[in-house]
């Protein structure tokens, strides 16, 4: 809760910069041991995004650890970028999340499963939205779930 309360307070503390991908997915695919195996990263060299990097692996981070505990390999990590923003989107090939739990899934304390707290993708959106950025999810029963971060380009 703490780690919420810092995130939806953290605007005037940010620290901005350009964050390089490679070295952070590297860095949170090694927390995921041998599942990291099944995560297809799809994100050109030299990929970076604006970001505060504390909060950047914050919310990739809780991402990848949802990933392996509710869903199925494999997992692709792809990077799109626009003139507006940039988007890391995270997707599976697991169950899908009913359409009726989606709209809840960023909220505080809600559970689409039975285990865990209910704060780790509110962790997720807390820390996007502190960086003027949003998280989306999209998901399709039977078919996988989609996560994408939007972070916009510094202007």
């Amino acid at each position: 809760l703490l780690l919420l309360a810092r995130t939806d307070s953290a605007r005037p503390h940010l620290a901005l910069q350009w964050v390089e991908l490679h070295p952070l997915v590297e860095r949170l695919a090694d927390f995921m041991g041998e599942d990291a195996s099944c995560l297809q990263v799809e994100i050109p060299s030299g990929a970076r995004i604006w970001a505060d990097p504390i909060l950047l692996e914050l919310a990739l981070g809780n991402l990848l650890s949802n990933a392996v505990k509710y869903s199925q390999p494999p997992w692709r990590l792809k990077w799109q970028t626009s003139e507006r923003e940039a988007c890391l989107e995270l997707s599976d090939s697991g169950p899908g999340i009913d359409p009726e739990m989606l709209p809840h899934l960023f909220e505080r304390f809600y559970r689409a499963h039975p285990q865990g707290l209910g704060l780790g993708l509110a962790l997720v959106r807390s820390a996007l939205k502190a960086q003027g950025g949003e998280a989306r999810v999209s998901s399709v029963l039977g078919q996988g779930t989609r996560f994408s971060l939007h972070f916009p380009h510094p202007g």
